[in-house]
């Protein structure tokens, strides 16, 4: 049997991680939030904490995000480190007036699982300016 059983979850886990960004991504929010443990906790780079899976989606489905800047993903891979996911993300930030680009970001986030499902997202991000 060996590590196979291991493998497995790792497998398992990022799939549920890429599936959560996903459906992040369509907006599909009861589809995130039956991947979410609903404790889960997530730590934003700002150093802000959310607790429940049914706070994160509300915040994440009421926000228009910012009223000057549009951001869009450029990129997203998923990595397997001491038994967790990490998610890559690349990011475009673009001035909404005109759409040129206002600066791009990478935020790495850390995702711990409990019995299939997301318990814990922390995240940190660097800027790059053009």
């Amino acid at each position: 049997m060996g590590i196979y059983p291991r493998c497995t979850l790792v497998g398992v886990t990022v799939d549920v991680a890429r599936r959560y960004g996903e459906a992040l991504d369509d907006h599909d929010w009861e589809t995130a939030r039956q991947l979410l443990d609903p404790d889960v906790e997530i730590v934003r780079p700002s150093g802000r904490h959310y607790q429940g899976a049914d706070r994160w989606i509300q915040l994440l489905s009421d926000s228009d995000g910012f009223d000057n800047i549009r951001s869009e993903i450029a990129s997203r891979a998923y990595e397997q480190r001491d038994g967790r996911v990490v998610e890559i993300t690349e990011l475009v930030h673009r001035w909404r007036d005109d759409g040129s680009p206002a600066y791009t970001s990478r935020e790495e986030t850390v995702i711990a699982f409990r019995e299939g499902r997301i318990a814990r997202m922390e995240s940190t991000v660097e800027h790059t300016h053009p």
